[in-house]
């Protein structure tokens, strides 16, 4: 996993313009640009992941990662497609568990103006895969998602920016509605 997210940051700096754009911005510290009108974007981040309520005992945090892929709308609104995964593992009465969520999150955006930092909201209702280990047994499980969220970006480069992310998740299951608190750091590279 940290290999794989690794060779994704790696992949976006390779693809990342090292020029100041041509509004005359410095190349060491550009100002983010609003989210360009109509173009694609790539998001890449990695972090962990507090499990709040209805969560088993045993777990204290999961390491984990995503990939987005999103497109503007307009300066300021964009639909992203959140994939996320984050692995938790512990030790309780019944022996060592793991838990691994795989989520699919379409997600809503709205970013506010800013000339060096540009502050954002998100939301998104979506779908979660668990697999579920409680050795020798592993259990597939499927449900509802729902995530609200801030964060905050800053150039690097015309077209690169640094985020960093908080989220409130809510995992709707048939027994308890879960909740975690997934935070995360990342690059942002606006493709034309």
């Amino acid at each position: 996993m940290t290999r794989t997210l690794g060779l994704l940051i790696l992949l976006l700096l390779s693809f990342a313009p090292l020029r100041a754009d041509d509004a005359g911005t410095s190349a060491t510290t550009p100002a983010p640009a609003a989210l360009p009108e109509g173009h694609f974007y790539l998001e890449v981040d990695g972090g962990i992941d507090l499990p709040m309520s209805g969560w088993q005992s045993a777990y204290s945090l999961g390491p984990g990662f995503e990939v987005k892929g999103g497109y503007t709308l307009d300066p300021n609104w964009a639909i992203q497609l959140d994939l996320e995964t984050f692995f938790f593992s512990g030790t309780n009465a019944a022996g060592n568990v793991s838990d691994e969520e795989v989520l699919a999150l379409p997600t809503v955006r709205y970013q506010f103006g800013g000339t060096v930092l540009k502050p954002y909201l998100l939301a998104g209702l979506g779908v979660e895969f668990e697999s579920l280990s409680n050795a020798p047994f592993t259990t597939p499980v499927t449900d509802f998602d729902g995530a609200v969220g801030a964060g905050c970006e800053t150039g690097l480069t015309d077209r690169l920016s640094l985020f960093v992310e908080g989220k409130y998740n809510f995992i709707f299951s048939s027994k308890v509605t879960a909740q975690d608190l997934p935070l995360v750091a990342g690059l942002h590279l606006d493709i034309d």
